[in-house]
């Protein structure tokens, strides 16, 4: 009879000890907040700190194979419909496009395949093949690029966009349409 409680007793106190241990374990889970990353089913959200910088919806994320050559930790996503990209609270640019290869330890992005990057102001870039360059704050494209804004629309053979120096430079056959409205004209 002893030896009966004291085997009940011992039980007791591990199956108490287990739930409290189990209790804190999912408090601390809850309590992490400063994360880099969030990949949820078709949805990729990306932090520094407490700002969000990133948010796409996505068809699906494709684990890379990684080799001993190819020690870079990527992040491959197909099929992104209403990507926002933030500066601090507000959307900056609004992306759809086929391919996204996110470079984890540069912060570079490759974005491949129908390419249509939206800035908040209306200006929108469209190309096959756009890198973003984050050291260098940069889009870089040598594929064809055509980038519509409110009167018109210019296009070339490549484009490089500077941020922290507000420049954009086409390459390579550059061509400009423009709107013209007129007070006594419809033409455009």
């Amino acid at each position: 009879m002893k030896r009966t409680s004291l085997y009940l007793l011992v039980i007791i106190v591990i199956l108490g000890f287990s739930v409290v241990v189990f209790l804190e374990d999912e408090e601390e889970k809850e309590e992490q907040v400063d994360y880099q990353y969030q990949i949820k089913e078709s949805r990729i959200i990306s932090y520094l700190g407490q700002e969000r910088r990133w948010d796409l919806q996505l068809e699906e994320v494709i684990e890379p194979l990684v080799t001993d050559d190819d020690q870079l930790e990527r992040i491959i996503a197909q099929g992104v419909k209403d990507g926002k990209f933030f500066e601090g609270e507000q959307v900056r640019y609004n992306l759809d496009v086929e391919r996204l290869i996110y470079k984890q330890e540069s912060k570079d992005l490759q974005l491949r395949g129908d390419v249509q990057l939206k800035e908040s102001t209306g200006q929108q870039i469209r190309t096959e093949k756009l890198d973003w360059l984050a050291e260098e704050q940069k889009f870089r494209t040598d594929s064809p690029v055509s980038y519509l804004f409110d009167d018109g629309e210019l296009s070339a053979g490549g484009m490089i966009v500077d941020l922290t120096a507000e420049v954009i430079d086409f390459t390579i056959g550059v061509e400009m349409t423009f709107d013209f409205e007129g007070a006594d004209s419809d033409e455009k």
